[in-house]
């Protein structure tokens, strides 16, 4: 089918639905129904600054408006935002790099990358891993990341990728124990 909609960057199906889609289009996000072939919800993003938008369980966008971020999503009957707040005002560098909402756990979690300058004017990158309870904002989990690391969230670890020459990675549990689990020297096979 064919639609109006201009830039269109992002697009999700929606979770226990054939027909509906999420799109996020220019300055807004879009709910379209595809068996209709019309817009059935729209979402303004003009006055947030976009963070980020992901698969991960429910599509979902996040956005960003001073000490808060929002969660866009679809609830099953509508378009809808939770807001999540911040300590402080984020830097220009701050992103959020992988995000899972889980609605049925009544989970939102998160890795997210703040970048400060400090007084020599280098910037410093760090990671953190967030949870937060859906229902009712509960922050449940914070974890700092490696910084240097490729990392991989799951719903219930978190799996690291340390750049070692000899091979180096940690799967950490974000359930119960909260153990870590490390993997070493797989690469010493294919050096040379």
């Amino acid at each position: 089918f064919t639609t109006t909609l201009e830039n269109i960057s992002w697009l999700a199906p929606v979770q226990g639905s054939n027909s509906l889609i999420l799109v996020k289009a220019t300055s807004n996000i879009h709910l379209i129904d595809l068996n209709t072939q019309t817009v059935v919800a729209t979402y303004p993003l003009s006055s947030y600054t976009y963070t980020g938008s992901f698969k991960s369980k429910i599509p979902h966008i996040v956005i960003r408006d001073g000490l808060s971020l929002k969660v866009v999503y679809f609830d099953g009957t509508s378009l809808t935002d939770r807001s999540f707040y911040l300590k402080k005002s984020p830097s220009s560098r701050y992103t959020i790099s992988q995000s899972i909402l889980d609605l049925s756990g009544d989970t939102w979690s998160f890795i997210e990358t703040v970048g400060n300058v400090d007084w020599f004017s280098s910037i410093k990158e760090f990671k953190m891993y967030k949870r937060y309870r859906v229902s009712d904002l509960l922050a449940l989990q914070a974890r700092e990341i490696s910084a240097g690391v490729q990392t991989q969230l799951a719903n219930s670890y978190i799996f690291n990728l340390y750049p070692s020459e000899l091979g180096y990675a940690t799967r950490q549990d974000l359930m119960s124990s909260g153990g870590l689990f490390e993997i070493r020297l797989f690469n010493v096979g294919y050096i040379k």
